[in-house]
């Protein structure tokens, strides 16, 4: 069977499995085993699922893949270690995924969508022309092929790479099962944290699936003006009503979550926007081990009109100050993988 027609294994969810063990004929017991293969011992092949039959094996191997990416790129940055990995999927749409090493901490910045259909202002992603989602299967084999060609286990999973994971809600929400059940890729939710710009209605949704996993809120602005020179009307959601509902998921699931600010030089970095971000966080009740800011100095990016503030500038350190002075638990984010197009806002593929 050509590969193009074989499922991908890693987009059933288990009770697809144990279906399919079963109309098989197969004893109940071989799903348990097959899924720990595929999971636990993060088989690359079914030929290395020895415990199971040769003809078992023979039949997955005829309808399954385990592996559908081709790793096209590999760029590893000269400064921090980090490496940017390009991968191209089974009907030739690229994407990119970043492995984030630091210790024993081995973090993987993964992808939801090819393309992103926001469109923020500064990030290069935005720019692409959106092409699809990516299925649950594509969204866990990137941790899975970032393991195979690093020979580390991650450790920490962040779905902050291209796209907007709640417009791809049930394939990122399955997937992230999959990630925190421990039977399965056993990542503790709190070592996982999903980014997005505030697609309200999922967002409120998200508080419902119990998955305790850390949010990031990508606002940008402490206030609808602000926002809406950075982010798209299509994404017509108040800044004010984003916050509330990501406070309501820090209480529903008692998980963190991050507000991310790129400081766009102009645009939202002065003192006075600053004051106001605090104003906004103050007026909404949270509970201050939840909350944090993450303050991102603008990337270079040459097709944007817009320049990486220094991390002493003003525009950064400044702006941390004033939260911090407010009683905001404020930081400046380490800037990674810059140097080969792997940091925030620069994780675009031709």
């Amino acid at each position: 069977m050509h590969s193009r027609t074989k499922l991908h294994f890693f987009d059933l969810e288990t009770p697809d499995v144990e279906r399919i063990i079963a109309a098989w004929g197969e004893h109940r017991y071989r799903a348990g085993q097959l899924m720990e293969w595929a999971y636990r011992r993060r088989a690359v092949s079914f030929d290395v699922c020895t415990s199971l039959p040769t003809e078992l094996r023979r039949r997955l191997n005829d309808t399954f893949q385990l592996r559908t990416f081709t790793c096209t790129n590999r760029r590893a940055s000269s400064q921090d270690g980090t490496v940017r990995f390009e991968f191209v999927a089974r009907d030739g749409m690229p994407l990119a995924a970043v492995f984030l090493p630091k210790g024993d901490r081995h973090s993987v910045c993964i992808s939801t969508q090819i393309g992103c259909v926001v469109g923020c202002a500064f990030c290069a992603t935005g720019r692409m022309k959106f092409r699809r989602n990516l299925t649950r299967g594509e969204i866990l084999e990137q941790v899975l092929a970032v393991e195979d060609l690093t020979g580390k286990r991650i450790t920490n999973i962040l779905l902050m790479g291209m796209g907007e994971p709640f417009l791809n809600y049930d394939n990122v929400v399955s997937a992230l099962r999959a990630m925190t059940n421990d039977t399965l890729l056993g990542i503790g939710r709190r070592h996982i944290t999903v980014s997005t710009v505030g697609i309200l209605p999922r967002l409120k949704k998200f508080a419902g699936e119990g998955l305790g996993v850390r949010l990031a809120v990508s606002l940008h602005a402490p206030d609808d003006t602000t926002r809406r020179r950075l982010v798209p009307d299509h994404v017509p959601y108040r800044v004010a009503d984003i916050l509330r509902a990501a406070v309501q998921y820090a209480r529903a699931e008692n998980a963190a979550i991050t507000i991310e600010y790129t400081l766009v030089p102009g645009i939202n970095s002065s003192g006075e926007h600053a004051e106001r971000l605090a104003d906004l966080l103050q007026s909404i009740p949270h509970k201050q081990s939840h909350l944090k800011v993450n303050l991102i100095p603008c990337n270079h990016d040459p097709a944007a009109e817009f320049y990486e503030p220094l991390k002493t500038s003003f525009a950064a350190a400044t702006f941390k100050e004033t939260l911090v002075r407010r009683g905001i638990l404020a930081i400046i984010r380490e800037p990674r993988g810059r140097d080969i197009g792997a940091g925030c806002g620069q994780l675009a593929v031709p």
